[in-house]
């Protein structure tokens, strides 16, 4: 996750992405989500992340078409009860923002 984190906040523009970058480095910092205090960290940083990373890519750089697309896959991965959906979510997240990235 430091190997996606850093280069985002190396390469944001805007401070929305650095601090997208940043809340994905807390999820590198606490990969251990099944303890209960780093679960909080882990989930503040997962939600924290890709919350800003998907506004980022909408509002600064102009792709609403990769957040809308999100939006739409993380509403069928919950919609049908896919088996490890937040999982599923947090995948879907680190290539939409590393596809932007090689964009």
């Amino acid at each position: 996750m430091f190997g996606t984190g850093l280069p985002v906040t190396i390469q944001s523009e805007t401070g929305m992405m650095f601090f997208a970058g940043a809340f994905i480095c807390l999820v590198g910092a606490a990969p251990a989500f099944r303890d209960d205090f780093t679960s909080k960290i882990h989930s503040i940083g997962a939600i924290g992340g890709i919350s800003l990373a998907m506004v980022s890519l909408w509002i600064d750089y102009g792709y609403w078409y990769v957040s809308v697309g999100f939006a739409v896959m993380t509403f069928l991965l919950t919609f049908f009860r896919i088996k490890y959906h937040t999982w599923w979510i947090e995948i879907l997240a680190f290539v939409c923002v590393l596809g932007v990235l090689f964009i």
